[in-house]
């Protein structure tokens, strides 16, 4: 089943920004903040900064809170101002990659970015993963550089979830990475995985159900599942006793929830809003659905993916492109 995430295309990318679980960011700032510095070592904690051998609850260092967490834990101001200034570098690295990603620089970004691989910062984590996807799925040299990006992006995921349980963006990041990953893997082991996909959108979804993207991914989830054919379905249930089970109905219910929170965010879910409702024999709204994403213009991998394939179904449904 492939499962690409959420695809922010270059000119509507400042509305996809948080939509990718990502902090707000400014878009202006292209320089390289702390280049060559490690940003957390892996024991530190989500909720603190470390400061020598101290840690700092960061609600302390937020609003004004130096003198805060002087005095609730003895620190001098100095050593407070140091760990301020060490959440103010990781926003300046998440600001960085953001700009270099919606600029398409994806192999870029992911080269600057892996010189903080040792973080266990949850927000960088998860945008490891997420480069490693972007480039071992569209800028890889071929099939064995892909599959050690694969394995690197789910690294990644893993550590990002551990760090943190509580970002969705973490979950849905694991969910596109395991999926991108069984590519690499049998079909007992995809069946296997399938589970794990799922759990990880929904999670996501139960952490932040605005997000029209997980929607999406679920809805990308169950109509891979309804697409199994037959033979293959029989197999899973002679390794499985409760294989992975979905309907086109499900599908589309969940392209339409993505639809409803943020119209046109999105056109690789009008296609799959189209296919759905092929495969339930409502040919004349999939119409309506393949001409959005056919005509959508942008030079983006997943979109022009979109455009193509609804290009190419209304060729052979005998429909017009307007």
């Amino acid at each position: 089943m492939s499962t690409p995430c959420a695809r922010q295309a270059a000119n509507v990318s400042m509305r996809r920004i948080n939509q990718c679980g990502g902090l707000a960011r400014s878009p202006n700032s292209q320089r390289s903040p702390n280049q060559g510095q490690v940003l957390y070592s892996r024991n530190a904690t989500n909720t603190t900064a470390s400061v020598g051998s101290r840690k700092i609850p960061k609600v302390l260092l937020a609003g004004g809170g130096v003198m805060a967490a002087t005095i609730a834990l003895g620190l001098t101001q100095t050593q407070v101002a140091q760990a301020t200034v060490v959440e103010d570098r990781i926003q300046g690295v998440v600001q960085y990659v953001d700009g270099l990603y919606d600029s398409n620089k994806w192999k870029e970004a992911l080269t600057y970015l892996e010189q903080h691989k040792d973080t266990n910062n949850h927000e960088l984590l998860w945008r490891l993963a997420r480069l490693c996807y972007k480039v071992g799925k569209y800028h890889s040299s071929g099939p064995e550089e892909s599959r050690q990006l694969s394995v690197r992006g789910m690294e990644y995921a893993d550590r990002a979830v551990r760090a943190g349980p509580n970002n969705f963006a973490c979950h849905k990041w694991k969910g596109v990475l395991i999926s991108y990953s069984s590519e690499f893997d049998g079909y007992k082991k995809k069946i296997e995985r399938s589970f794990d996909i799922k759990d990880s959108f929904k999670r996501a979804i139960q952490l932040n159900p605005n997000d029209p993207t997980c929607r999406h991914l679920l809805g990308q989830w169950c109509y891979g599942v309804s697409s199994v054919p037959w033979y293959q379905k029989k197999l899973a249930t002679m390794i499985f006793a409760t294989p992975p089970n979905s309907d086109f109905e499900e599908s589309l219910q969940h392209f339409q929830q993505a639809e409803q929170i943020d119209p046109g965010f999105y056109p690789m879910n009008w296609l799959y809003i189209g296919k759905s409702l092929l495969q339930l024999g409502r040919v004349e709204e999939a119409g309506d659905w393949l001409r959005k994403a056919a005509n959508y213009q942008s030079q983006l991998g997943d979109d022009i993916e979109a455009k193509e394939e609804a290009t190419g179904l209304l060729k052979r449904l005998g429909l017009s492109l307007s």
